[in-house]
């Protein structure tokens, strides 16, 4: 979510450190959190990149379905005159089961009736973080499809943004941003800024075809746990690479064996 707002009020404001963008209005669709932890998050947003108390366009309905609430939106997109919709997210839209094709029609219809240029928040499922949970009609009906990565250092998480797929637009490389947090309890978000590849060592390798796909396929595979020579021996990495990885927080450390660790992967929703 703080990304979202981050690239919404990059769009509402004309701001292009981070992204070209076209000033556009942008209406957000909160379906996840209250409205005052959207206010939070957006004057956190907001002071990062030095807009004062500058808003946007929010309908915000927690608890409720994008199906429910499809009037509202449509309201508050005519009163501001918004050109897109940025939808949090879609476990939320209320149509179905996500697995099912007709679901994802359904919800690709509304979003596209709500709004002619709209964008959505996914969850990737427990065991495959390399796409969409849910109908690959989701897939089949973006425009751009865009996955997000993070790892996360001391008070900052790293952020990876990697194009899946484009329609008539060269695909993008990745690009790395850094998330800084206040730490502490009260943690809060206190900076935002482009990062290098390098600064955050698990993503060079969840490239395609990467040692960390290596690594998860082989582990999945096996049952869900492994230990570091098994992994060195299935897939011929060095074991400092192998170990590197799994000090990521994409896996984690299961039990121990005698002098075997077992490592298994972090399954996100």
């Amino acid at each position: 979510s703080f990304l979202s707002l981050l690239m919404c009020q990059s769009i509402m404001y004309g701001l292009t450190t981070f992204w070209p963008v076209r000033k556009q209005v942008v209406c957000y669709v909160n379906l996840e959190r209250s409205k005052r932890s959207m206010e939070n998050r957006l004057a956190l947003v907001n002071e990062v990149m030095e807009l004062g108390e500058k808003g946007m366009p929010m309908v915000n309905a927690r608890g409720q379905s994008l199906d429910r609430v499809s009037q509202s939106v449509r309201e508050t997109v005519r009163k501001y005159k918004a050109t897109i919709i940025w939808i949090d997210s879609i476990s939320r839209s209320g149509v179905g089961s996500l697995v099912h094709d007709d679901s994802a029609n359904r919800l690709i219809d509304m979003a596209s009736g709500l709004c002619e240029t709209w964008a959505a928040v996914g969850h990737t499922p427990r065991d495959d973080p390399s796409h969409s949970y849910g109908s690959v009609m989701f897939e089949a009906g973006q425009d751009v499809g865009v996955q997000v990565s993070s790892e996360h250092r001391g008070d900052e998480v790293g952020l990876m943004l990697r194009m899946q797929g484009a329609n008539d637009i060269p695909r993008a490389k990745p690009q790395f941003y850094a998330l800084s947090f206040t730490g502490g309890e009260e943690s809060a978000l206190q900076g935002f800024r482009l990062a290098k590849e390098g600064e955050f060592p698990g993503f060079s390798l969840q490239q395609p075809g990467s040692r960390f796909e290596q690594v998860r396929d082989y582990i999945l595979q096996v049952g869900g746990s492994a230990t570091p020579g098994d992994i060195v021996k299935h897939t011929g990495m060095k074991y400092p690479d192998v170990s590197t990885l799994l000090h990521t927080d994409h896996f984690q450390l299961l039990r121990k064996e005698g002098k075997y660790s077992y490592y298994g992967v972090v399954h996100r929703e």
